[in-house]
């Protein structure tokens, strides 16, 4: 069931994708939010090669 509806949203476009959300927005009156993206620096000690040298 809700694999279907993601695979159903993964044959549409970007633009299809956008104008299904405005939409949902509107007819069910929720609010719209700034997605905060989260950016780590990369930690090379962490990195996996260390534990084959």
């Amino acid at each position: 069931m809700v694999r279907d509806k993601f695979d159903e949203l993964a044959r549409k476009n970007a633009d299809e994708l956008i104008s299904l959300y405005k939409k949902a927005i509107k007819e069910h009156n929720l609010n719209d939010i700034e997605i905060k993206e989260v950016k780590e620096d990369y930690d090379l000690w962490e990195d996996p090669i260390w534990q084959y040298l």
